[in-house]
């Protein structure tokens, strides 16, 4: 395994950590605000 292809995943990971925590907050903010 290459460190580019290590890079990558964590950068990946860090990205969809990123994602789901903007999604819940979009949520959780539809919830007080409809």
């Amino acid at each position: 395994v290459s460190v580019r292809t290590l890079t990558t995943q964590t950068v990946m990971r860090t990205l969809n950590d990123r994602i789901q925590l903007a999604e819940e907050v979009i949520t959780w903010i539809n919830t007080i605000w409809p």
